[in-house]
């Protein structure tokens, strides 16, 4: 059997770093040349030392990555920290506008609508105690969430069947739940007197119901005619 062309012994080095004479045809000779060429060149590659910033760039950007996260678990941490539960009674809420305060120890906390609709609820009455998850920012502190609600049971409003001292019979035109107001008519009075629904509270009521006959207290102090007290007339 005839071999094209002149074999050749070429010395390769095995695994074991030992040398070994191996003959083969110039065809295999040129193929192990370029394919040890190529390894050669991907060597020179990797140790280059645009290769070798990119390493330490993913590093680099590695440790920026842990780093931020750090910075982030950092900040959470702080914000929780910086939370703080605390208990209070509610002084007034207005549906209308979307906030009212909460009393907590001898401030009154600003507290918005968002933060009842995240807990489900539609409104407030004053008295209801509350607990609630307290959160610092730029203008101090802020009610991030309310946890849980207490509404005390409230005693029958009062009721008289005369009218007392500066006391005088009303009856209940309307009242409007969701604005907090509503007005009466007075005897002895031509103009309709305005009724808030924080004078309600402070009197006991939650609301009014149209016809409903009372016995109020109005104060004219120059911005219309108000009432400032309120008790049931009974029959």
């Amino acid at each position: 059997m005839q071999i094209a062309g002149e074999l050749r012994k070429i010395v390769m080095t095995d695994h074991t770093g030992t040398e070994r004479g191996v003959d083969m045809t110039p065809e295999e000779t040129k193929a192990a040349e370029a394919q040890a060429a190529e390894t050669k060149s991907e060597t020179r590659g990797a140790d280059s030392p645009q290769a070798k910033g990119r390493g330490r760039s993913k590093d680099s950007l590695g440790a920026a990555g842990t780093l931020t996260s750090e910075k982030a678990d950092a900040a959470t941490a702080e914000t929780e920290a910086s939370e703080d539960v605390r208990e209070g009674e509610l002084v007034w809420y207005n549906e209308r506008k979307g906030y009212g305060f909460v009393r907590i120890g001898e401030e009154e906390v600003f507290l918005h609508r968002s933060t009842l609709d995240r807990f489900g609820l539609v409104r407030l009455l004053t008295g209801d105690i509350v607990n609630v998850s307290l959160s610092t920012n730029e203008h101090g502190q802020v009610i991030k969430d309310l946890l849980s609600v207490r509404r005390p049971l409230s005693p029958a409003p009062p009721a008289a069947h005369e009218p007392a001292k500066g006391e005088v019979r009303a009856v209940v035109k309307f009242f409007n739940d969701l604005r907090g107001y509503g007005f009466i008519t007075a005897d002895d009075l031509e103009e309709d007197v305005f009724v808030h629904s924080r004078v309600l509270n402070d009197c006991g009521f939650s609301s009014l119901i149209q016809g409903q006959k009372l016995l109020v207290k109005v104060d004219d102090s120059g911005r219309g005619l108000q009432v400032n007290s309120v008790r049931l007339l009974a029959d």
